[in-house]
């Protein structure tokens, strides 16, 4: 969050490695890692690997948690960021409308609970 996508690359990619290794690739915490790397990967300019990653992952942690899951569906709007970016609009499009009414569902519900 603090621009520092040099210093975080290399131990995002450590971290995905350990992850890999301890759970293998279907498991949520990979994923996560994935989608951390892939973002760092693309805020660093390799937009291709980092796509790849960031796809990944949110196509592991969909499938586990399903698009109802806050976490996933921020993940897939920050997807949706990176392929508009690329001029993938339709994707873009469709990615969004998946996941923006999970994240508004899960605001409202934030806001309910606050005193």
């Amino acid at each position: 969050d603090a621009g520092r996508h040099a210093e975080a690359a290399p131990l995002y990619a450590e971290a995905y490695a350990m992850h890999r290794a301890a759970f293998g690739d279907e498991h949520p915490e990979t994923a996560n890692s994935a989608v951390n790397l892939g973002v760092a990967r693309v805020r660093l300019g390799d937009t291709a690997d980092g796509e790849r990653l960031l796809r990944a992952g949110v196509t592991v942690k969909r499938r586990l948690l399903g698009i109802d899951h806050p976490d996933v569906a921020g993940d897939q709007v920050m997807l949706a960021q990176i392929v508009g970016a690329r001029g993938a609009a339709r994707e873009a499009r469709q990615l969004r409308a998946e996941a923006e009414p999970v994240l508004a569902r899960a605001t409202v519900a934030r806001d309910r609970s606050r005193p």
